[in-house]
């Protein structure tokens, strides 16, 4: 009877706990946002793919951002950094981002914790306050050479993907340097205390361009110029030209022209609301709790019988 009665109260608390934490559930508080540079259309896709919704902001630029409270799309119009409400798709504030030399965006955009907003020109990586609009010559791709083979070492880095904030606070960029790999893009990490550290940790090989990248939960995502959405199988932390294995979510969905994800700018690890229940998973409180109230009651049963 005691063995029953245990058995009885841990399975309960297993009843209880096993539905929040069911096999691949979607994270409702994880996104990714792909911007279609023809139509000007912006897309929210769940992290395996399923399309929320479309968003008609009218965004023709080059790459897109998101902000850290996801109320807003940013993007730039010459050196005007320019925002979007990004359940509407209104248009709303524009201000002149000028300094160091800041001249307007290349193929990257990406806010990033601190309020600040990250675009390049060339190698140059630029740090822009989002509360000032100035810009700061922040770090240069071309650092990255020191990381490589020196027979593949080449000078014309550029940002082919995207720039976003990894889970230990350093800083992706995902770009091209033709001389040191050219069929695909190449994954650099940027220490975000020490930008003169930037490191290639890996290669992702693709016969169509990557135009876009983006941060749901801890996992990264790339955008293609075919409207395709690749997962990335990690990204490494040492340096590396070694592939990187991705996997497709969405395919042929038009033109992704750039790409912002829920967590871009998360500072360390992110959590997790899940679709179903709303409460975080990758927690153990909620079993723990569980087990524990379950032997506690045990231990009461057993007392009283004893």
């Amino acid at each position: 009877m005691k063995k029953l009665a245990v058995a009885g109260v841990i399975v309960a608390a297993a009843s209880l706990v096993f539905p929040a934490t069911a096999a691949h559930a979607v994270c409702a508080n994880q996104a990714i946002w792909t911007q279609d540079g023809d139509s000007g259309l912006v897309k929210k896709w769940s992290t395996d793919g399923d399309l929320l919704e479309t968003v008609d902001a009218g965004i023709t630029a080059s790459d897109m951002a998101i902000s850290s409270d996801l109320s807003k799309f940013l993007a730039f119009d010459g050196t005007d950094l320019v925002e979007w409400n990004s359940t509407t798709g209104a248009q709303g504030a524009s201000n002149a981002v000028a300094g160091d030399g800041f001249n307007g965006m290349g193929a990257g955009l990406g806010v990033v914790s601190g309020g600040k907003i990250l675009t390049d020109s060339g190698e140059t990586i630029y740090s822009i306050d989002l509360t000032t609009y100035a810009a700061v010559d922040w770090a240069d791709l071309g650092n990255a050479d020191n990381s490589v083979d020196a027979g593949l070492r080449g000078t014309e880095w550029n940002v082919a993907g995207d720039l976003l904030q990894l889970p230990n606070n350093d800083i992706l960029a995902v770009a091209n340097n033709s001389t040191v790999y050219a069929d695909g893009v190449i994954l650099v990490r940027i220490d975000r205390d020490t930008p003169t550290t930037v490191t290639a940790v890996g290669v992702v090989a693709t016969d169509v361009e990557i135009w876009g990248a983006a941060r749901a939960g801890d996992d990264i995502f790339l955008a293609t110029e075919t409207g395709d959405l690749l997962k990335l199988a990690s990204v490494p932390t040492t340096a590396s030209l070694d592939p990187v294995a991705t996997t497709e979510i969405v395919t042929g969905q038009g033109s992704f022209w750039g790409a912002a994800g829920s967590n871009d700018s998360t500072e360390g690890n992110a959590t997790c609301e899940l679709a179903e229940t709303g409460v975080e998973a990758g927690s153990f409180g909620l079993v723990a709790a569980a087990l524990i109230a379950a032997g506690g009651i045990a231990v009461a049963v057993r007392r009283r019988k004893a």
